[in-house]
């Protein structure tokens, strides 16, 4: 049963944790508790306009958990051979009740989170995107403050395949739709609150935004354990499709799942997160 939807197994009257309810509840305890998890560091990660890599890894922690979040909800989808999985959370960042100020307990903020994991005990991540939420508004805003994404170097580490598809897609609105899965836990998140489309939506969401978007500077790409998933994540320049003007900064981290004879899109999330 590959759906996150399956998360729980009852044989004889007993239920039992599986593969994909033990990562969800890894992902629930190293975002809410930032001292008490057992999360291993990400081979590569995004905060909001920052990059992590080398040896600012460790700051992909700060990213998750550098406040009062709570997991509002998680979805999981687990690959066919059961090697690997991606996830994406609804993050909600909360007033510190600590001294019972007016914010206690209040939603200052929220995020979205695209992940994707190697099966272990922990669970290995891989990537991973952790951003806040914002308004086309206020992304208006922190551009015209000067603020922008940090670069994306180049380096695509067995996924030539994936990467091919994701080049040959983000360009046209339709080619974007018709890379995307069947599958029902198909997932996408916009960059604002509340952007949250799964399975059938995805495609018709795409299409519908008509935008055409453009790699800004590198690509970062891999593969996952089994070789059946790969991601990708890129800066995006995007415009209206077919009519050229000033583009608006995404960034974008991509998940395919090789699916016969293709690698089709299973989760996508964009992104301009900021304070």
């Amino acid at each position: 049963m590959r759906s996150w939807l399956y998360a729980v197994m009852v044989v004889g009257g007993v239920a039992r944790a599986t593969p994909v309810s033990d990562l969800e509840a890894q992902f629930r305890a190293a975002a809410e508790n930032p001292y008490g998890h057992d999360m291993p560091d990400p081979r590569f990660a995004l905060g909001n306009l920052d990059v992590r890599a080398g040896d600012d890894l460790s700051s992909a922690h700060t990213d998750l958990a550098g406040g009062d979040e709570v997991v509002d909800r998680v979805t999981i989808g687990l690959a066919g051979d059961g090697k690997s999985a991606w996830l994406a959370a609804d993050l909600r960042y909360v007033g510190d009740c600590g001294g019972d100020g007016p914010s206690c307990g209040k939603t200052l903020a929220t995020g979205h989170v695209g992940a994707v994991f190697e099966r272990g005990t922990p669970w290995q991540p891989v990537v991973w995107n952790v951003s806040n939420t914002t308004t086309a508004k206020r992304q208006a805003e922190m551009i015209a403050d000067g603020k922008q994404l940090a670069a994306i170097p180049d380096q695509i580490e067995g996924a030539d395949a994936a990467v091919g598809v994701f080049k040959a897609s983000i360009g046209d609105p339709k080619a974007l739709a018709a890379s995307v899965s069947e599958r029902k836990d198909t997932l996408l998140y916009g960059s604002a609150d509340g952007e949250r489309y799964t399975g059938a939506q995805v495609k018709a969401k795409l299409a519908a935004w008509k935008l055409a978007f453009k790699v800004h500077d590198g690509i970062r790409a891999g593969l996952a354990a089994g070789g059946t998933v790969a991601w990708v994540a890129a800066n995006l320049d995007a415009t209206a499709a077919g009519k050229p003007g000033k583009p608006t900064p995404y960034r974008a981290l991509f998940v395919y799942e090789h699916e016969g004879t293709r690698w089709a899109l299973v989760q996508a999330q964009f992104s301009f997160g900021g304070w």
